[in-house]
């Protein structure tokens, strides 16, 4: 029996050692999810190790995560932008008016793919797209936003990175929007105004381009 083990366990390292390159004991026991709560009630969301949070975002109504992959020194920001919705909106209008703001704050924001997911047992949009920094053509991110909305509210989750590199990161993105849970009342989300000033981006500035005020 002692000899069928090792065989197993020599196999296992053969066969499929990218298996063991992250963390041993969570491949062998599973990953534990690490919840990360809004101070304000309004979502839950998982939170892989690694990942910081940045409570005092420029936008009052979107909390914002970030991480940098030391090996290729790459930063990824992860929003969540929290919209008050009036009740009874589709999925398909919002996700228009997602779009729209999209492409009044950033130049050439091009949707490179969509499909429909499930978070949470809620009907959500999943797209790609890449766009360039106002003023600085040369700079091009790529933004995988998930767009779900709910009773009184509207959630925008969005993965920002340099363009060709979310791979680095999809993976933990992933984690996020499988763990997401809303929640709170209406009354601690932020309603956007359209007499609000918008916000220009910087060079290099990686931010969810829908948490913009327009």
């Amino acid at each position: 029996m002692v000899r069928s083990l090792r065989s197993l366990l020599l196999l296992l390292l053969l066969v499929a050692p990218s298996a063991f390159a992250g963390n041993p004991w969570e491949e062998l026991m599973g990953r534990k999810p690490q919840m990360w709560s809004d101070p304000q009630g309004r979502f839950v969301i998982d939170l892989p190790q690694g990942w910081k949070d940045e409570p005092k975002s420029s936008v009052a109504n979107t909390v914002d995560f970030w991480r940098t992959d030391a090996e290729h020194g790459v930063t990824a920001r992860v929003s969540v932008e929290v919209r008050v919705v009036p009740k009874g909106v589709k999925l398909s209008h919002f996700v228009e008016r997602v779009n729209e703001d999209g492409r009044k704050s950033v130049r050439e924001h091009r949707i490179l793919q969509q499909d429909q997911i499930q978070v949470s047992g809620v009907a959500a949009r999943r797209q790609l797209v890449t766009y360039q920094v106002l003023g600085h053509t040369e700079i091009v991110n790529e933004a995988v936003q998930v767009i779900l909305v709910g009773d009184e509210r509207a959630y925008v989750i969005t993965l920002v990175s340099p363009a060709g590199t979310r791979g680095l990161f999809w993976e933990e993105f992933e984690l996020m929007t499988k763990g997401f849970s809303a929640g709170g009342s209406e009354s601690s989300a932020v309603r956007t105004s359209p007499d609000q000033p918008r916000k220009k981006l910087r060079a290099g500035e990686m931010v969810n381009p829908d948490a913009l005020k327009y």
